[in-house]
């Protein structure tokens, strides 16, 4: 916020509620907006095989792993058919609660990495100072980057990926050496920390693969990509954590600055008329001046301010990083009454 002149807090605050209220007036305005931005963007439908195996492991990073006691992640895990090998049971600043656990008859190992559900969580999420990615971290498939231009990684999530690492990898070799497919899967916090182990493992144990859901932002765009190859993100709806960055917080704040005209003006409208509602609270609920229904139909979607809003991209360009969610996103969204996955 120090960034952006000419915006105290009570105005920003103001200026990102109307943002909000343009964008979802906008999205009213047009229901087929997200999905044409799907489509526009090349994103394919989510097979339903795939989205079968994404809500088959979400019940274990998005409710096994949160269990209270121990036992009682003992308990649901084996109502599924797996055995818990060890847990650990509580978090500390860049050490993570995480369980692992296994299915013999389908010979599949799951590491469990809980989310933010602590202070000691809270500590982690907020080192998030980008660090370069070292070149010993990097997992086969991952090309060398630029000297000048390298990877870049969430501090707090990768230095709890390295301790992680340590504390399975010799069990999870085990799994792996007896014919074991091994998942590395987590919720938030937990999931941006799975990501990380996912990369560090694949350099003795290349078969492992990932999937995170809500994960946050934790790399630079072209490692990003680079991981779709292990890793699948899932994002559902307008989930604010897969979208958080310091980059983006600035990008918003900045158009809260440049579009101020607009909502200031719609903010003494709508101060005027609860002053007036309040003169006159006692009188009946309704508006002399009201638009008929057959005007209000005919008006074009593209009118409204939500679509001036949400069409226009913000002049500013923040000089922090934009960090992105890692390997393939799979966004979940609701559309004309039905949910739909690219």
């Amino acid at each position: 916020v120090r960034d952006v002149d000419g915006l105290n807090a009570t105005e920003l605050a103001m200026g990102l509620y109307y943002l909000m209220a343009y964008r979802r007036g906008h999205r009213g305005d047009d229901p087929q907006a997200e999905e044409r931005e799907h489509a526009e963007a090349g994103a394919e439908p989510v097979s339903s095989q795939l989205l079968a195996e994404l809500q088959w492991y979400a019940a274990h990073a998005l409710y096994f792993a949160y269990d209270n006691p121990v036992v009682e992640v003992q308990r649901q895990v084996e109502l599924q058919g797996f055995r818990l090998i060890f847990a650990i049971p509580r978090s500390l600043p860049n050490k993570p609660r995480f369980q692992v656990t296994a299915r013999h008859d389908l010979k599949l190992g799951l590491l469990m990495i809980r989310g933010t559900n602590s202070m000691a969580d809270c500590l982690t999420d907020a080192c998030a100072k980008p660090i370069p990615l070292q070149e010993d971290w990097q997992c086969p498939g991952i090309p060398t980057a630029d000297p000048d231009k390298p990877y870049l990684v969430h501090e707090g999530m990768m230095k709890s990926a390295l301790w992680l690492h340590d504390e399975v990898q010799e069990p999870l070799m085990h799994l792996a050496i007896a014919g074991y497919r091994i998942v590395v899967t987590g919720h938030s916090l937990g999931a941006g920390v799975a990501a990380f182990v996912t990369l560090l493992l694949r350099r003795t144990l290349p078969r492992v693969t990932g999937v995170g859901y809500a994960t946050p932002t934790t790399m630079t765009l072209d490692l990003a990509m680079h991981s779709a190859a292990f890793f699948t993100t899932v994002v559902l709806g307008d989930d604010i954590v897969p979208r958080i960055s310091v980059g983006a917080v600035q990008t918003l704040v900045r158009q809260a600055k440049d579009t101020k005209p607009l909502w200031k003006g719609h903010l003494r409208e709508d101060v005027t008329e609860l002053r007036k509602r309040l003169a006159t609270c006692w009188e009946p609920r309704y508006r002399a001046m009201a638009t008929p229904p057959a005007a209000a139909d005919s008006k074009d979607p593209a009118e409204g301010p939500g679509s001036a809003v949400a069409r226009t991209e913000s002049s500013y360009e923040p000089h922090a990083l934009h960090l992105y969610c890692p390997g393939t996103v799979v966004h979940v969204y609701y559309v004309q009454g039905q949910f739909r996955a690219s």
